[in-house]
């Protein structure tokens, strides 16, 4: 009982010439003339490749539900994935030279200005123009940065620091936060979201072998339309591939 509408069809063709041609008729149309393809080839294609695959999976799919109890074996079972690392507000002005981070580092000493000094020397291009300041965060910096950022007090100004990009000088602006979890309530809504589209999958796959299975006495092909025997899309139940190619989206 799964249809699509004339009108869902001219929707969606509509949003595709806004996504790919920015609504520019004479675009879309010079593009269907340069593939060789009619508007009414276009809009088949829309209707049985694109549109009827979603609604068959939405209407396969759509009693599918999360359980709390689900979310929480999913939580407890999956704890590192949600553990936020240690962190410090800190600064750092990167330099290609060891006599160059030196000559900064005299500069800094003398009371110049680590804000002005990084946006003039700076090669770091994610954190130059904010005055060298950024978050840093435990277990994602190279060994001799994280170092050095997480062991220096608070307010202390390191000497070069010497790493695959170049010389480092680091500035510790705050104190560290510890590495903590995020609470269940946090990311509730996350993991039922990722189960959902898990389970709606499993749901599917399910269905479509039993469909393919129960009809397989019925199918036939036209010579030279059989399709090839691969594993790329949903598999049959005698492990053989399909080329139906039924997915979400």
């Amino acid at each position: 009982d799964v249809e699509v509408t004339d009108e869902e069809v001219e929707k969606e063709l509509d949003n595709l010439k806004q996504q790919f041609f920015q609504g520019d008729e004479d675009a879309y149309l010079a593009e269907l003339k340069k593939q060789g393809l009619t508007e009414e080839q276009v809009k088949n294609d829309i209707r049985n490749t694109r549109l009827l695959p979603q609604k068959v999976f939405e209407a396969v799919t759509k009693d599918v539900k999360v359980t709390d109890q689900q979310i929480q074996e999913f939580y407890d079972q999956n704890k590192a994935q949600f553990e936020k690392p240690a962190s410090r507000e800190v600064r750092h002005i990167l330099v290609k030279t060891k006599a160059k981070a030196e000559m900064i580092h005299r500069q800094l000493e003398n009371g110049a200005s680590f804000a002005q000094l990084a946006k003039r020397y700076s090669q770091d291009p994610s954190s130059k123009n904010t005055g060298g300041k950024f978050t840093a965060q435990q277990g994602t910096l190279v060994a001799p940065f994280e170092t050095a950022a997480f062991g220096l007090e608070t307010g202390e100004l390191s000497g070069p620091i010497k790493t695959q990009f170049g010389w480092h000088i680091i500035e510790a602006l705050g104190d560290t936060t510890p590495k903590s979890s995020q609470p269940l309530a946090d990311v509730k809504q996350q993991i039922n979201q990722q189960l959902l589209e898990q389970n709606k999958n499993k749901k599917f796959n399910t269905w479509f072998k039993e469909l393919t299975a129960r009809l397989r006495p019925e199918i036939a092909y036209a010579p030279g339309f059989q399709p090839a025997k691969t594993q790329t899309g949903p598999t049959t139940g005698d492990g053989t591939g399909t080329d139906a190619g039924i997915t979400n989206g």
